[in-house]
């Protein structure tokens, strides 16, 4: 019969291997991130001139811009959210600008798409492992969007509900700085049963994919 300060004795010798094997994965996972944000931010000086002054610069340049344009004139943008487009277009702030307009013209063809987020349902296309953004970036720092087609049965989750989960996982990610320098990936899974996807092949659909990558741009760096 095993003691009880051999007991004791077993569950702290327990807890310390544990405990040591968490710190090295917390210490694993930080240099990682400490590693991606360094690499990005690099990157973005080298190549963006990222710099305090440019932003700041870039920013004045864009709200007004917007100030003068019909479709943009009455839309209060917050900073982090003109930045998006600023750094994807490398601070031409003409090109910038047209960006922003592009998603402002996909806001008012399709509303839908931005309204009515039912939390639920956003939240089911991750426990159903429809739509997943991966824990992990690659070397250069891209999000990884990973879609896994087989998953979504239309029958119980209306294409509606998903055009919505997309885009709150691509506007979310692109508040994080990292995402906006490095873009994303994204990983189609497309290996069986298309059939029952086929009917929503529809044109209108078709376009709004179109006229989706053409508003993400260059934050998409691979499909």
């Amino acid at each position: 019969m095993v003691s009880k300060s051999t007991r004791n004795l077993y569950h702290i010798i327990s807890f310390w291997i544990w405990f040591i094997t968490i710190q090295k994965k917390r210490d694993r996972l930080l240099n990682i991130h400490n590693y991606h944000y360094q690499i990005g931010f690099q990157k973005a000086e080298a190549e963006l001139h990222d710099t305090p002054d440019r932003r700041a610069q870039g920013l004045r340049q864009i709200r007004e811009l917007a100030k003068n344009d019909k479709h943009t004139k009455n839309i209060e943008f917050d900073d982090d959210f003109l930045l998006q487009y600023l750094r994807v277009r490398k601070y031409n702030v003409a090109r910038a600008f047209s960006q922003l307009k592009a998603l402002v013209a996909l806001k008012k063809r399709y509303p839908l798409m931005f309204t009515h987020f039912n939390y639920d349902k956003t939240v089911k296309t991750i426990s159903d492992k429809f739509i997943t953004m991966l824990p992990w970036r690659c070397q250069d720092g891209c999000a990884i969007l990973l879609v896994e087609l087989d998953n979504w049965i239309p029958e119980e989750f209306p294409v509606e509900e998903i055009k919505r989960a997309v885009l709150v996982y691509l506007l979310q990610s692109l508040r994080y700085p990292m995402t906006q320098i490095n873009g994303f990936k994204a990983i189609l899974d497309l290996k069986s049963n298309p059939l029952r996807h086929l009917k929503h092949c529809t044109p209108n659909n078709i376009y709004l994919i179109y006229h989706g990558s053409q508003v993400s741009g260059e934050f998409f760096s691979h499909i």
